[in-house]
């Protein structure tokens, strides 16, 4: 039988705590110990859980990006149809399943897709301040598409955090 995540984040947790935390001298760095053991506690309860979150945040994003490819691709605005022409090379590019990729993959393909909304956001928000809301149905669409995309983020994060065990 071989140890898991949970065994051996618990193993460097022990260490830190019975080992290193009583030899040091300044209490700054007892303090940053205890904190990186409350870390690693959080690591512990979140590793089973995290490929379900990276898979859900992934089709979140292909979702969102999908909205805004279509909302924008016949945009009166240039950066709008840029985004959405990024949005729609992104989903062509990575077609790839979660299950079947490894996680640095998703995580790093995901980031591309968060910057592609993230630049959605922009160009919504300089559209709007230029006054230039021809586009109104579509601006709807895609800011709906980004609304849904950012509750769910928050939902994750939300979950995250009570993993934790420490409310803020």
């Amino acid at each position: 039988m071989r140890p898991d995540l949970s065994d051996l984040v618990s193993g460097v947790q022990r260490l830190l705590q019975t080992e290193v935390l009583p030899h040091l001298p300044d209490g700054y760095l007892q303090e940053q110990t205890a904190y990186a053991t409350l870390l690693l506690e959080y690591v512990k309860n979140a590793w089973s859980r995290e490929h379900l979150a990276v898979a859900e945040e992934h089709a979140d994003l292909a979702r969102c990006l999908a909205a805004l490819a279509e909302a924008l691709g016949a945009s009166a605005e240039h950066e709008a149809r840029a985004v959405a022409a990024a949005a729609s090379a992104a989903l062509a590019a990575h077609g790839e399943a979660v299950a079947d990729t490894p996680l640095d993959r998703v995580l790093a393909i995901d980031r591309e897709r968060r910057a592609i909304v993230e630049r959605a956001v922009a160009a919504l928000d300089r559209s709007d301040a230029a006054g230039r809301g021809s586009d109104g149905a579509r601006v709807a669409a895609a800011q709906a598409a980004i609304d849904a995309y950012l509750v769910g983020a928050a939902w994750r994060r939300d979950a995250a955090l009570k993993l934790l065990g420490v409310s803020w």
